[in-house]
């Protein structure tokens, strides 16, 4: 399972989210707002045991619909689809007490299905070829290399790989730029946040929303640090943390995605 970290991260927080909920039993708003959060959290975890990562996030709500719900006990899949529904609106019909006793029988039984490899029906989705610089727009180009510069700027040898619905060609005119700037080892957090913030002026500038994340090179001395470099690079879907530690070289960076993580790259310097 090559995310197992994620995974444990991410049933960790589904727990967290419920105790939360359960604190909140007598205020329903805040209640199915943390109940709903939770089943995300724990949905994602089972998605990305299975090596499909998806964010959890309504968003990914379709995505659970198409591909996990027909997998699953058809119960579990009608509990998580009523608590995401009712969020937002008044009180259930059944008593908040027993929703709270079925989410958690749920997320346990979330939690079982990313403990275990996933059904013999289960397909993996095909991994997109990134749709390269060239087929990029004009505006997107305009401003991945202008968040390039940016961070540049403050963090020399900087890299930045876009990644998701954008580089794989089927982005909404609405779709963020899912980002992952990967900084050399040495770099302080400050200025990795300095760095981040730059781009980020460049994305509200011109009316961008980006999601960001980040990952570490290894140590390199900042005087063999190549020139900065953007790669586009295609995943089912975004997930926090799927790199850890990568490589500074196109080569090396490109082993590591493709030996732990179902993606695709190609790069533009």
């Amino acid at each position: 399972m090559p995310y197992l970290n994620q995974v444990d991260a991410l049933l960790h927080e589904a727990n967290r989210l419920f105790a939360h909920a359960q604190q909140e039993a007598a205020n329903w708003p805040q209640c199915g707002h943390l109940l709903a959060r939770a089943l995300e959290h724990a949905t994602c975890a089972a998605f990305i045991a299975w090596d499909e990562p998806h964010a959890p996030e309504k968003k990914m709500h379709p995505a659970f619909d198409d591909r996990l719900a027909p997998h699953i006990d058809p119960a579990m899949a009608a509990l998580v689809r009523f608590v995401w529904e009712r969020e937002g609106q008044g009180p259930p019909d059944a008593m908040v007490d027993q929703l709270l006793q079925l989410c958690g029988g749920a997320i346990g039984y979330f939690a079982d299905l990313a403990e275990n490899p996933p059904p013999a029906t289960w397909e993996r989705l095909p991994i997109p070829e990134p749709v390269g610089w060239e087929n990029l727009s004009d505006d997107e180009r305009q401003f991945l290399s202008a968040a390039l510069a940016a961070s540049a700027r403050e963090v020399p040898g900087v890299r930045l790989i876009l990644f998701g619905s954008r580089a794989a060609g089927t982005a909404r005119p609405d779709s963020d730029y899912d980002l992952l700037f990967i900084f050399p080892g040495e770099i302080a957090a400050w200025q990795r946040g300095q760095a981040i913030g730059s781009a980020n002026s460049r994305a509200i500038g011109l009316g961008i929303e980006a999601s960001v994340e980040t990952a570490s090179a290894p140590l390199i001395p900042m005087s063999r640090l190549p020139p900065p470099r953007l790669s586009l690079q295609c995943t089912p879907r975004r997930s926090s943390t799927w790199i850890s530690c990568i490589g500074s070289h196109s080569p090396e960076l490109l082993q590591a995605i493709r030996e732990g993580h179902r993606t695709s790259a190609s790069w533009h310097t």
